[in-house]
Formats: C-alpha cells, sequence, structure tokens
C-alpha cells in the first residue's frame, strides 16, 4: 500500500502533463503566460519525464533498492527545483490572481523536496543495517 501512497502524486502528474507535453490540449494559462509556450512545453515534458522515472523507482523498490534510489532521488530534486520555480514565476506574472495555482505548483515541489529527503534518510538507515 506504501508503494501506492509513494506513487500517487508522480503518476497523476505524469498523466497531467501528457496532454500538454504531447500538444493534445494547449498549454494551461498560467503556464503559458508565465514561462511562454516554448519553456511551458519544455516544463511539461521534463516534468512528466522526471515523474515518470519516480513511478520507475517505486516500481523497482522491492526487486532491485538500489536502482530505485538511483532513479528516484535526481528526478525529485529536479521535479521540487523546477516547480519551486515555476511556481515562484507564477506568482510574479499573475500577482495574487495566481495565489492558487502557484501553491498547487509549490505543493507538488514541496512533496518532491520532501520525499528526497525521506528517501536519503531511508537510505542511510538501510546503509546502517546492511553494511
Amino acid at each position: 500500500m506504501r508503494r501506492f501512497v509513494d506513487a500517487s502524486i508522480p503518476a497523476l502528474i505524469v498523466v497531467a502533463t501528457i496532454p500538454a507535453a504531447t500538444q493534445i490540449l494547449e498549454l494551461p494559462a498560467s503556464l503559458e503566460r508565465s514561462l511562454g509556450e516554448f519553456i511551458g512545453r519544455l516544463w511539461a515534458i521534463t516534468l512528466g519525464l522526471a515523474m515518470l522515472a519516480v513511478c520507475i523507482g517505486i516500481l523497482l523498490r522491492t526487486r532491485k533498492p538500489e536502482w530505485a534510489f538511483r532513479f528516484e532521488w535526481p528526478a525529485l530534486v529536479y521535479g521540487g527545483l523546477i516547480s519551486s520555480i515555476f511556481g515562484t514565476s507564477i506568482m510574479a506574472t499573475t500577482g495574487l490572481r495566481g495565489w492558487t495555482a502557484a501553491w498547487f505548483v509549490w505543493a507538488i515541489g514541496g512533496h518532491c523536496l520532501i520525499r528526497y529527503i525521506e528517501l536519503g534518510r531511508a537510505r542511510k538507515q538501510a546503509t546502517r543495517m546492511h553494511p
């Protein structure tokens, strides 16, 4: 059950970024207004790929835990940083009118960074138990 909880946000981010990344749907207005169309699509593609890497890492946890860490930690750092930058960009572009979108994106970034810290602590504990 823990793996489903851990994968819920990254998997839904992958689903949410597919239409923007593949140009099936237009970019969200806040994304296009704050970053522009090219950077917005690039953001959607890279964030989707990063979250896909997190999902792959979660799937590998039981069979190859060392590979899980290799897939997850760079993707979590990237997702956390890029979402923090994007949330700040939304707030700078739209002001208080964009507070909901900004906090939503900051929440994704915060989730990624906190999961990164949790993953690092779990790795340290595992190496102490099994040197």
